[in-house]
This record gives C-alpha cells, sequence and structure tokens, in this order.
C-alpha cells in the first residue's frame, strides 16, 4: 500500500515559513548565498501554496510580524506590504534601523514598495 502524502496545513506551512526564514538569516549572515537563495525559493513556494488556498491563507503571515526572529519578521513583512502595508510598513521601518544585512534588506524592500518597484512574489 502507497503512502498518501498528506498536504499540510496552513499551520503548519506558516510554522515552516518561519524556519525558512530563520535559515535564510543565518546563511545571509554566514555569506552563504547558495543556501539563502534555496531556502527563498521555498518562502516563495510556500506563499504560492498559502495564496492558492481557498480562501486564501497568505494573511496568515501576519502572525509572524511578531516572531521572535528579526529575519522572519522580514521575510513575512515583505510579502505583506501587498496586502496589509499598515502592519508591514512600521516592521520594516524599524528593521531598517537594524545593522548589516538585516536593516540594508529591510530599508531596500521599503524603498523598492514606496517607488512601487517592489515584485510580487508568488
Amino acid at each position: 500500500m502507497m503512502n498518501e502524502m498528506k498536504t499540510p496545513s496552513n499551520e503548519e506551512l506558516v510554522a515552516r515559513y518561519e524556519q525558512v526564514a530563520i535559515a535564510r538569516g543565518r546563511a545571509l549572515w554566514n555569506n552563504d548565498s547558495q543556501s539563502a537563495n534555496e531556502l527563498f525559493t521555498e518562502e516563495v513556494a510556500i506563499r504560492r501554496e498559502l495564496a492558492s488556498r481557498v480562501p486564501s491563507a497568505i494573511s496568515l503571515l501576519l502572525s509572524l510580524l511578531k516572531s521572535t526572529d528579526p529575519w522572519a519578521r522580514l521575510d513575512s513583512a515583505t510579502p505583506a506590504l501587498f496586502f496589509a502595508p499598515d502592519q508591514a510598513e512600521p516592521v520594516l521601518e524599524l528593521l531598517a534601523k537594524e545593522p548589516k544585512a538585516l536593516g540594508m534588506t529591510a530599508w531596500m524592500n521599503l524603498d523598492q514598495w514606496r517607488q512601487g518597484k517592489l515584485k510580487r512574489l508568488w
């Protein structure tokens, strides 16, 4: 008998998204761009899956705006600009004050959003 693949719940996808965002932040911190890019690809796939569900579950990423990990906040605030900018912008503004890659990435994402150049990746 074949094992059926279990479709992850929305909550499982959001939890996985947080894990991937934290791992991506570590990879960026360690200048491991290959791992960071692979993890980003997984993030985009999770966003697409959440957005494709009926009803759309992409807004569940908003719960990660309060994550204890700054990379999880960054990687949930950026897509949230497209559906909850009032909640996402203050998170990115705060993160933009952080040093190194974290602050720079938050600032660049916010700047691109405000110029209308940020791409919706899902």
